[in-house]
Formats: C-alpha cells, structure tokens, sequence
C-alpha cells in the first residue's frame, strides 16, 4: 500500500511503480461477484454487481481516478503526494486494475469497465491537464503471475506490456463507441489475453509454462 503526504486522507493507491515520466498506478480487489449475479443471464443483474464491486459505485475504477486527481491536481494547494514517491516529472499514468475475478479479464465484462473509466475520467476536471491518463488496463492474479514469470526473467517490463496493450487500444480505437447492446460490435481482439499474446510475438518471445502456477497445480493434484 502507499500513503499519502496528508493527515487528512491516509490510504493512496494499492501500488505504484515508476519510470521518471510514467507512473503505473494500481488498485488490488480480492473479491468476486455473487454467483447469482454471474449466472443470471440478465445482464442488468450482472452490470450492478460489477459496478458495485469494481466500478463507478465501487472501489476499483473510483478509487484508481479520485486519486489520480488527488496526486495530479491542477490546484497546486489541493495537491497531494505520495510518501516515498517523486512524482514531479511524470507525464503519463497507466491505471491497473487488478481483480481475483476471472471474469473481467474477458469480453463484456472488461469492455464495460474500461468504458466506465473513461466515462468517470471525463468528469474529474480537476486532473492537470499535461497529465495524460491512459486507458485502464484489467487483470486478474492468474495473469499478472503469467507476466511477473516473464518481467522476474528479465524478458521485459510490466511498463513494456502496458504501452503495447494501451497503444493496441489506440489502434482498435472504435470499441470505445459500440454499441454492448449489439453483438455484433464487440471487439474479441482487446481481451488482455489476445493483446498479451500479440505482444510476445511482437517482442520474438514464446508463451511458456508459469512454473509458481504449475507448482500449485501438481500440488493440488498430489493431495
């Protein structure tokens, strides 16, 4: 966890890891939706559940911008940084979310979260303008360890894979104006995994096992 320089508002972001002029930020949810919620084949049902969890009503997608806006005032004096944290040069934040939830790591359900962020971005106009926030990038655990197998081999960086996913956002750029009523006008191609897997051919490196999972696995098996 990281705190704030404030008495008043104690807790900042879950984690934050910096490059000079870009700064990842990153909300941790544990959690998981009702399975009722999940199954019911409403998908009104589902959208509230989501959005109390980790959207708008929630504490993922809200918490992750009010306090972007909160270290990256335009008010000098409403400002707030970070304990441990030199932020002056940073240009760029990469917001992460990241979900023990399955299920919003693919197709409706990550579509939509990524739309109510740029959708609650849109109305904090107190975020400094020469700070560019970059579309939110959903993960859950299994594939944050998939990455960390990579980044700990010193393959690439996490900011590597960021800027890929979020410039292939860039590129796809006309899922931001579908219509989720139609199906048709999904996009698959922004699902983490698809984006993921085009970076390692981009990069000229193969998928390979995560040994901590596989561990686990033959763990699981032998018990």
């Amino acid at each position: 966890d990281t705190e704030f320089e404030s008495k008043a508002i104690y807790k900042a972001f879950d984690g934050v890891k910096d490059n000079i002029t870009s700064l990842l930020v990153m909300e941790y949810k544990s959690g998981t939706m009702k399975v009722d919620a999940k199954y019911s084949g409403d998908s009104r049902v589902l959208l509230e559940e989501m959005d109390k969890k980790y959207g708008r009503r929630g504490e993922g997608i809200s918490q992750l911008i009010n306090n972007i806006e909160i270290l990256f005032n335009s008010n000098q004096k409403k400002r707030k940084g970070i304990k441990g944290l030199n932020s002056d040069n940073v240009r760029v934040i990469y917001p992460i979310l990241i979900v023990n939830e399955l299920s919003l790591e693919f197709g409706f359900a990550n579509w939509k979260l990524i739309q109510w962020f740029e959708d609650v971005k849109k109305t904090k106009k107190d975020i400094d303008e020469n700070i560019l926030v970059k579309p939110l990038l959903v993960l859950t655990i299994k594939t944050l360890e998939n990455i960390m197998s990579y980044t700990n081999n010193g393959d690439f960086t996490l900011l590597d894979f960021v800027e890929f996913y979020t410039e292939f956002l860039n590129i796809e750029k006309d899922w931001r104006y579908a219509d989720l009523s139609k199906s048709d006008e999904y996009h698959p191609q922004i699902e983490v995994g698809t984006i993921f897997n085009k970076f390692l051919q981009e990069i000229n490196r193969k998928p390979h096992e995560n040994q901590r999972l596989k561990e686990k696995w033959n763990k699981f098996i032998d018990e």
